[in-house]
């Protein structure tokens, strides 16, 4: 079944384009559930240089939804198999650069992961930062306690998105929230100044007192460090 699969690659631009997102879907979930190698020789490499951006979205998009799909041991076997080196070759532009189209879909990973966050978090925010549209991981990353395990990993990562969010911002609160978890897991001060801050560029009236809840002394960033 594979090799038709692959014999198809070069026609998903062209004549199989309406099947397109739902042959990405396929590829996502033959990637993340079966055991065939993913690395540079793999099937989805050499799908990543025939498709155009649209597919490489599709596919994304995809993973994403597979990734959210299973519990936590099952997505560190995918991520220590080949995820890990999947999402270090793309920042080489291996197959292909990534695109902030990609990027947009693929920071949403993010929120699948537990035990490997911190690394996923290290990969995503070497990517280019893309105006993030879907709040649903703000959401999650509340609902998972996140703040209280990785509390610098994840200031880190909301240093990574804000600056590039627009108002309306549907998920003030709830970032809010992720903020105060934060505050009380004692996350890196610098980072915690510059996401209330950018919190308050996106409409929150109550920053001052937000800040001023922050407990001083914990300072693993310079500011300069933070925001790069």
């Amino acid at each position: 079944m594979l090799p038709l699969f692959v014999a198809s690659f070069d026609k998903l631009n062209g004549q199989l384009s309406s099947l397109k997102e739902r042959f990405c879907e396929y590829l996502a979930d033959i990637a993340i559930n079966s055991s065939i190698d993913q690395g540079p020789d793999g099937f989805l490499f050499r799908f990543l240089l025939t498709i155009d951006i649209e597919g490489r979205v599709f596919i994304a998009k995809h993973i994403e939804y597979f990734l959210h799909k299973m519990d936590n041991g099952a997505i560190d076997v995918v991520w220590n198999r080949w995820l890990h080196e999947y999402l270090e070759s793309r920042l080489e532009g291996v197959p292909r650069a990534l695109d902030v189209e990609e990027v947009k879909e693929m920071i949403k990973w993010v929120s699948a992961f537990e035990t490997e966050f911190p690394d996923v978090v290290r990969l995503i925010c070497q990517m280019p930062v893309p105006s993030v549209e879907d709040t649903t991981i703000y959401w999650r990353i509340y609902e998972k306690k996140l703040a209280k395990q990785y509390p610098d990993d994840l200031a880190r990562l909301l240093v990574y998105l804000l600056p590039a969010t627009k108002e309306p911002f549907y998920a003030l609160n709830i970032v809010v929230n992720i903020v105060k978890d934060l505050i009380t897991a004692q996350a890196d001060e610098t980072c915690l100044k510059y996401i209330i801050d950018q919190l308050a560029v996106l409409g929150l009236e109550s920053a001052a007192e937000l800040r001023n809840t922050i407990i001083p002394g914990k300072q693993i960033w310079d500011t300069y460090q933070c925001v790069i």
